[in-house]
């Protein structure tokens, strides 16, 4: 019967607990929901990057294996490759490459200096008039 008494009161000290600790997650809520999105956040933001990668190199390999057409537009350059981590609008006085009238950057998304890039360089009608791949 004492063996009795102790597993009951065992038994009532786990549940008794275990119970409390979970009252005190829920007094927590919002800041455990807030770090559950930021981990979200942080995995959206790594796919995010490992897909631009991907797309870059697609675009480096076109460039090296002589694919990208002249005829191609922004829109079909966005469409194949995403968006460019930088645009810049040439001055029409300027010695840019073919009289261009702006040049798109692409590298890697993570890799600020140094590293290869790809310069895409674009006419008054937002045709594809140029390249350049930089190592």
């Amino acid at each position: 019967m004492m063996v009795i008494k102790y597993i009951i009161a065992i038994f009532a000290i786990v549940f008794v607990g275990l119970g409390c600790t979970q009252v005190k997650q829920l007094g927590h809520i919002d800041q455990l929901l807030m770090l559950k999105g930021y981990s979200d956040e942080q995995d959206d933001m790594r796919k995010y990057v490992e897909e631009q990668d991907e797309k870059f190199d697609k675009l480096v390999k076109f460039v090296e294996e002589d694919n990208l057409d002249l005829s191609w537009s922004q829109d079909q350059i966005i469409n194949e490759f995403g968006d460019p981590i930088f645009k810049e609008d040439i001055n029409k006085n300027s010695k840019s490459k073919e009289k261009a009238k702006q040049r798109w950057v692409y590298r890697y998304a993570k890799q600020y200096v140094g590293g290869q890039k790809v310069c895409l360089y674009f006419d008054d009608s937002g045709n594809l008039k140029s390249w350049e791949h930089k190592k």
